[in-house]
């Protein structure tokens, strides 16, 4: 569009300058001579303002062109940017429910469960803790839904799959 845009720009100025025309021609009438025929034309433009109204506008829409391409480059850049720090963040995530929060939950789950055999908690405290640990199993598996979308966006935007 830019590229267009900068050649239209530059017909429009060429139309300040005179067009030129050269055309010949061979006539052959059989028994009669042969004739011939030249000519010269001379287009000179006079109305220079209309031709000043047609550059400016074709100025205006390279103008246009380019800031269009600019937005449409930085909103790209922002979702790459914005997509790559969810990715980041919500495997960082995943990982500390996998690795701490979840391993927490479960010994505490089994805590409970082995106190209620004994009779040292109730069975609310049990069925709690169970609830805690379902509740977290969900949030991590919501985090790694949301990584895999993100790297999905990702890998859409810059056409190339990511190693994840």
């Amino acid at each position: 569009m830019i590229d267009r845009s900068q050649l239209a720009v530059d017909a429009a100025r060429k139309e300040y300058k005179p067009d030129f025309a050269v055309t010949g021609g061979y006539y052959y009438m059989g028994a009669m001579r042969p004739m011939y025929e030249f000519r010269v034309d001379v287009k000179i433009p006079l109305r220079r303002e209309r031709r000043a109204a047609a550059v400016t506008e074709q100025m205006h829409s390279a103008e246009q062109a380019k800031n269009t391409f600019d937005a449409t480059r930085l909103g790209l850049q922002g979702r790459i940017h914005e997509d790559y720090q969810t990715a980041s963040t919500t495997v960082r995530l995943a990982r500390l429910y996998r690795d701490t929060v979840l391993p927490q939950a479960r010994l505490a789950l089994e805590s409970s469960m082995a106190s209620y055999q004994t009779g040292g908690v109730d069975f609310l405290s049990v069925l709690t803790n169970f609830g805690t640990v379902l509740e977290y199993e969900m949030t991590y598996f919501e985090e790694l839904a949301s990584y895999h979308t993100a790297v999905s966006r990702l890998e859409e935007m810059i056409g190339t799959p990511l190693v994840h």
